[in-house]
């Protein structure tokens, strides 16, 4: 049997459904029979109150079963669902539960407040898959149900968590524990492409396969007055060459500091940067820019600024010099200014 296990995906409106369709397609495409949501399928109890009748045709377009598990941000709504279409089943019974399906037994602990999965006592399988949500071998005691490693450690074939919003798995005396992360970024730290888990229960191996989701990466580039133009050119093709890596990312492209053209704008610069990207192959729709911190210099601003921090600079170093100096430094500084800007 393949199964596919993703989990938090945190829904909120009706533009969060294509996230559905979207794992869907992948699970349809890669012949999946089973879908394991492990908890936080709503973000909160009114969205799925929301959204609940809008995702049954939705559902209706997988061709196997989907089985969820609640988690912190949605057990309060599933608690009294056993179902949200005929090939979704909701497993939220407490302390847990056990589906057997295709001679393995699925071992489903919902999200329990004040309590962790050690508490539990969780029946043991032969052939057998853990699904769970909650905070992963963890020291800090204010924890959303502990879960620790000598819990799941060689007891099952697959664990199957939610609760992070980033990728993560790892192998514990055989038994192998995954965290897909969140299928969408649900905020700017849930970084880089988004993956669902596909497991071959034949072999129990497992497969990380992107999503087809667009997601955005934050990325600042430090621009400096000293920056020649092949400078530029090299920071702004290393912050945008996600976009040759990942066909679903977009960039939010910070400039920051300070930078003299006094020859065009600000918006004009951009324009010649877009270009410049465009010229090296970087697709520039797929890249939004941010120029709130970025400062035009003029070159007599720059020329008044730079020789008043050099005075000041040696007035702090050497100040019984600076009668002496200063005129000296003023005179060539005039003579090589051109050239400096």
């Amino acid at each position: 049997m393949k199964i596919l296990h993703t989990a938090d995906i945190h829904l909120k409106g009706k533009e969060h459904i294509s996230i559905i369709e979207s794992i869907i397609y992948v699970a349809n495409k890669e012949g999946i029979e089973l879908i394991i949501i492990a908890g936080d399928l709503f973000d909160a109890a009114a969205n799925g109150r929301v959204l609940e009748n809008e995702l049954l045709p939705i559902w209706e377009q997988f061709q196997g079963d989907i089985l969820i598990v609640p988690g912190n941000h949605d057990v309060k709504y599933l608690k009294d669902r056993t179902e949200l279409a005929s090939n979704v089943i909701v497993a939220n019974k407490t302390p847990f539960s056990v589906a057997l399906i295709d001679d393995i037994h699925f071992v489903c602990v919902p999200y329990q407040d004040n309590l962790s999965l050690s508490d539990i006592n969780v029946p043991r399988f032969d052939s057998s898959v853990l699904i769970t949500h909650g905070t992963y071998n963890s020291k800090n005691e204010n924890t959303y149900f502990p879960i620790a490693i000598s819990d799941v450690s060689g007891l099952y074939n697959y664990v199957a968590l939610g609760h992070y919003h980033t990728w993560f798995d790892k192998w514990e005396s055989g038994t192998l524990v995954v965290n897909p992360g969140a299928p969408r970024q649900t905020r700017k730290s849930d970084k880089g492409a988004r993956f669902v888990a596909i497991i071959d229960t034949d072999t129990w191996k497992m497969e990380r396969v992107s999503l087809p989701i667009l997601y955005m990466e934050y990325n600042v580039v430090n621009l400096s007055v000293v920056d020649s133009p092949v400078d530029i050119e090299e920071k702004l093709l290393n912050a945008t060459k996600e976009l040759n890596n990942h066909p679903y990312c977009e960039i939010m492209l910070s400039l920051q500091g300070s930078i003299s053209f006094s020859q065009y704008s600000l918006s004009e610069f951009i324009i010649k940067m877009k270009e410049m990207l465009d010229k090296k192959g970087v697709d520039i729709t797929r890249i939004h820019w941010n120029i709130e911190k970025i400062t035009q210099l003029s070159s007599p601003m720059m020329y008044a600024s730079f020789t008043r921090l050099l005075v000041d600079k040696i007035t702090d170093v050497a100040p019984q010099e600076i009668n002496e100096l200063a005129p000296f430094l003023f005179e060539r500084l005039q003579q090589e200014n051109q050239n400096i800007l």
